[in-house]
């Protein structure tokens, strides 16, 4: 795994979790307020060199009520011919946001979507090119398929949503520096 020389800007076959530490600090996680991550599919759709984005969508307790508007809408609006957009939804039929109309709604938008991370992966995998010079070495599926060990940050109802499926879960409490608060924090950086 290589490190983003500028977590702002891509290079071919990035893969971005917007929930660690870079992106979120003073600002709630992806899950809960998607700005972030609407603001980076814009700037990665508008990218010419961009074919395809993957997005994951986590439905449950403690996510955000209706994840799917604000990305479909912004999935619609790309219209950029020749960009492919491929969506993981996690979730059940018991979540508060009905897994199957969160689908249905990134479908429409003209996303491939799938409820497996075996089925995404498969998928992009055959659409993507080998970087140059570099041998690829397959990636066993298998390995992705063994029980679930969590580390939860944040909101309690995750830890417990987990450990009622019997993985392995340890809650972190955390908060963000300065309560969220982006003035109070940058005197608090100063301080250091």
């Amino acid at each position: 795994v290589e490190q983003l020389d500028d977590p702002g800007h891509s290079r071919d076959h990035t893969v971005i979790d917007l929930g660690a530490d870079e992106y979120t600090q003073g600002r709630l996680h992806p899950m809960l307020d998607p700005t972030l991550r609407i603001e980076r599919l814009r700037q990665e759709a508008a990218d010419p060199a961009t074919g395809l984005i993957l997005v994951d969508l986590v439905l449950g307790d403690g996510a955000h009520p209706d994840p799917a508007a604000d990305l479909a809408a912004a999935v619609a609006a790309s219209g950029r011919p020749g960009l492919e957009f491929v969506a993981l939804v996690v979730g059940t039929d018991e979540d508060p946001q009905q897994i199957e109309a969160q689908s249905e709604r990134l479908r429409q938008a003209g996303a491939v979507v799938f409820d497996t991370v075996t089925a995404t992966l498969e998928h992009v995998v055959a659409r993507l090119a080998a970087p140059p010079g570099r041998p690829q070495k397959p990636v066993d599926l298998d390995a992705l398929s063994g029980p679930l060990a969590a580390i939860n940050v944040g909101l309690e109802s995750f830890h417990d949503s987990l450990a009622e499926t019997g993985a392995e879960v340890l809650q972190v409490e955390w908060r963000p520096p300065a309560g969220g608060d982006d003035r109070l924090r940058a005197i608090l950086d100063k301080l250091r």
